[in-house]
């Protein structure tokens, strides 16, 4: 399932625009937390995050670029 990204002023939809699944889930988690709180702090985003299932990877399982 995926949402298209709103278009330019052209109506062109760029490449790679598409939501995939996982975005989809976190923009509607996102969406339902702002309505109670409508500027969440970085540590209520990561709650959110947590809520849809998210951990940190093992150190092993982690790239140089994500350390």
């Amino acid at each position: 399932m995926t949402m298209p990204r709103r278009p330019d002023s052209t109506g062109d939809v760029y490449p790679g625009s598409e939501y995939t699944a996982e975005e989809v889930e976190f923009l509607m988690a996102m969406e339902r937390y702002r309505r109670k709180r409508p500027f969440p702090t970085l540590i209520e985003v990561l709650n959110v995050l947590k809520s849809l299932g998210y951990r940190k990877a093992p150190d092993e399982l982690a790239t140089d670029e994500h350390r």
